[in-house]
């Protein structure tokens, strides 16, 4: 999977990211459904118009 991230100038970065399922980390199918996300090293990187915004995975699901 390739995530696009544009930046303020408007290059694009393209990162190859490998994709891991989210049910074992949340626990439940309706999250996995409701957030498309990947994780990336332990972060969820979640597609915010057209920003990637990251934050420790523990700190999203409490």
């Amino acid at each position: 999977m390739e995530l696009m991230h544009i930046d303020e100038q408007g290059r694009a970065d393209v990162t190859d990211v490998s994709v891991k399922p989210l049910l074992p980390r949340i626990g439940r199918a309706e999250g996995f459904i409701t957030m498309p996300a990947v994780v990336i090293d332990d972060h969820i990187a979640s597609m915010k118009g057209g920003n990637i915004s990251t934050q420790q995975s523990r700190n999203r699901i409490r």
